[in-house]
């Protein structure tokens, strides 16, 4: 590729990003087969989402993917909300166990999550077929703490 093509691609790349134009982000691995094969859910053990808030806030909303909706293809888009009514969620906070080991994923989350203190949007995880068990859990500026179950079943 000549000088002049590859000043002309950069440029049209500057371009998108300057416009807000976001590209697709890669998979990236959320959850290891042999992670899955460790920490997995006991078999017909999906059930409704539940959530265990502590103090009532915050709360966490599961928007996608839709559990009951039934078995979800890898790789994965998780969206969450977050909501408090007195106070304003620590987003540094966040954290994220896998299995029913509670293998520590904030740090593989965090890579590749967009957090706000309104939500977190993952896109493109990869999970292994089969059964998974994610615990959330968020603090509000109170000290008020909630953790969420999400179970996903991936095809």
């Amino acid at each position: 590729m000549t000088r002049i093509a590859l000043s002309r691609l950069s440029a049209a790349c500057v371009s998108l990003l300057m416009a807000g134009v976001s590209m697709p982000a890669a998979a990236f691995v959320l959850v290891t087969q042999e992670e899955a094969r460790l920490y997995a859910a006991p078999a017909g053990s999906l059930l409704a989402p539940m959530s265990v808030p502590t103090n009532a806030l915050p709360a966490i909303e599961v928007v996608s993917p839709q559990i009951m909706a039934g078995p979800v293809p890898s790789p994965v888009s998780i969206e969450l909300v977050f909501k408090t009514q007195d106070a304003t969620v620590d987003i540094a906070s966040f954290r994220a166990l896998y299995g029913s080991l509670k293998l520590n994923i904030t740090d593989r989350i965090m890579a590749k999550a967009r957090l706000t203190a309104s939500g977190l949007r993952i896109e493109n995880a990869e999970i292994p077929s089969g059964t998974h068990r994610l615990m959330l859990s968020i603090a509000d500026s109170k000290g008020r703490r909630t953790d969420r179950e999400l179970r996903i079943q991936v095809q």
